[in-house]
């Protein structure tokens, strides 16, 4: 494809200020280190189709949710859902809303 490795200057993503985006472009770039399968903004054309300048946006976010998911679901499954709850030995019991 040829595309312009410039998309992916990690200037353009910090100023986005998405930690996941970050991540993606660098990602990209690490694996296009080199390569001669890519070319700089302006040799061939002036920018890239969306599907390939915003890789690390749309991968970002997926990301981002991924994570957000993980969290979430970590968190679940450690939680304590019992009604009531039952603390100091059995010395203290509250009825709560954790359901």
């Amino acid at each position: 494809l040829q595309g312009i490795i410039d998309a992916f200057d990690e200037n353009v993503h910090k100023a986005r200020g998405y930690k996941e985006q970050v991540d993606v472009a660098s990602r990209i770039r690490d694996i296009l280190h080199d390569s001669k399968l890519t070319t700089k903004q302006g040799e061939l054309r002036v920018q890239d189709a969306y599907s390939l300048r915003c890789i690390p946006q749309v991968h970002g976010a997926s990301w981002q949710v991924l994570n957000y998911v993980k969290e979430k679901l970590e968190i679940e499954m450690n939680a304590a859902t019992d009604n009531p709850l039952i603390f100091d030995g059995g010395e203290k019991v509250i009825s709560g809303g954790n359901f």
